[in-house]
């Protein structure tokens, strides 16, 4: 879904929110991988390495090039992840799935419904805050370094 909204949603904060998003969920599926049960040469592994790659790439690129947009702010965040994981909690109740680890997360290892809809979503709402201070944080010391530069020359 991020990538999706990377490609194709006009600039703005839901796109910002989904590239934060994709960045975070991109990297935890690299270290808590979830592959297909097939045997090692096959396709699916390399997809599923491939479209996070791409998916990390895109999300960097965009939240790079997006310099003049504005923060997200905390209620947003919080408000943007309620209904996306409300409308993939319906999904996984519907079909049986476990998309967002909404019905079984993978660290608290329980069936409890609503704790790990609360779980799921305070790690998403933290994570997402919390990858936006370090973008932040990064590009004022960038900036300060590179006026640092300019004025010495």
């Amino acid at each position: 879904m991020a990538m999706l909204f990377i490609l194709w949603a006009k600039p703005g904060p839901l796109k910002r929110y989904f590239a934060y998003l994709g960045l975070f969920g991109s990297l935890a599926a690299f270290i808590h991988p979830v592959f297909d049960p097939f045997a090692f040469p096959h396709l699916t592994f390399f997809t599923f390495v491939i479209g996070h790659y791409a998916l990390t790439v895109n999300c960097m690129l965009y939240l790079l090039s997006d310099l003049e947009g504005e923060m997200l702010k905390g209620k947003e965040v919080v408000k943007y992840t309620l209904i996306m994981n409300m409308l993939i909690l319906g999904v996984a109740l519907l079909t049986g799935g476990n998309y967002g680890f909404l019905r079984q997360a993978p660290l608290v290892n329980t069936n409890n419904l609503p704790l790990n809809f609360f779980l799921v979503t305070c790690l998403l709402c933290f994570s997402i805050l919390s990858i936006q201070a370090m973008l932040i944080a990064y590009l004022k010391k960038e900036s300060k370094q590179m006026n640092s530069h300019i004025l010495k020359k």
